[in-house]
């Protein structure tokens, strides 16, 4: 009886060890049977002045049941931290994942931002626009400055080819006065031979 006195004590020790696993799975059946089969096993104890007696079949019928009960939430632990430690593992896996695609993806936005110039000089999207519409600009301006060399050189050239013609003109105008001059010159050096022949045949 003292030994069963003794007893008690630590089968009531390892039931407020399993009860707080026990209330977190009030679901759990064989939780539930333990529970009762200690309540039964308290229920058809005998009283002893303030005390409770149990039988040794009995404690040790709930010692084993404790005990199965402690080695089924042990193997239970063990397998949820066994899906706990892969779930980190896969959350591991996809914040790595996630920051591997964040990299590409500002990879990506800089490479958009990012235009070659010439297939080998990197710049900006807002340089390369400014590079490209000042080499515009400047083409423009040449053009417009050839055009205007173009227009002078054809005003210039048809200002020469003007002069030239006044030229020609006066030229043949002064070829003709020289001819015609020339012609009456000769007509008065023909005269005036003819009127020195008279002359000297009068004589």
């Amino acid at each position: 009886m003292k030994l069963q006195l003794k007893l008690l004590p630590i089968v009531m020790f390892s039931f407020l060890l399993a009860k707080p696993s026990q209330a977190q799975n009030k679901t759990d059946s064989t939780a539930n049977s333990v529970i009762k089969q200690f309540e039964t096993t308290i229920s058809k104890a005998n009283n002893y002045q303030d005390y409770k007696v149990v039988k040794k079949q009995a404690i040790r019928s709930l010692q084993n049941e404790v005990t199965n009960e402690i080695d089924r939430l042990e193997s239970k632990i063990n397998n949820l931290d066994q899906i706990i430690s892969k779930r980190n593992e896969t959350i591991k896996s996809l914040k790595a994942e996630v920051s591997s695609l964040k990299t590409k993806n500002s990879s990506l936005e800089n490479q958009q931002e990012e235009m070659k110039l010439f297939g080998s000089i990197s710049l900006t999207k807002t340089t390369y626009r400014l590079v490209l519409w000042s080499i515009v600009a400047v083409l423009l301006l040449l053009l417009l400055f050839f055009m205007f060399r173009f227009r002078r050189s054809h005003i210039i050239n048809a200002e020469i080819k003007a002069n030239l013609k006044n030229l020609d003109q006066e030229f043949q105008n002064y070829k003709h006065n020289a001819l015609e001059k020339q012609q009456k010159l000769g007509r008065q050096l023909q005269d005036a031979k003819n009127d020195l022949q008279k002359i000297k045949k009068d004589n």
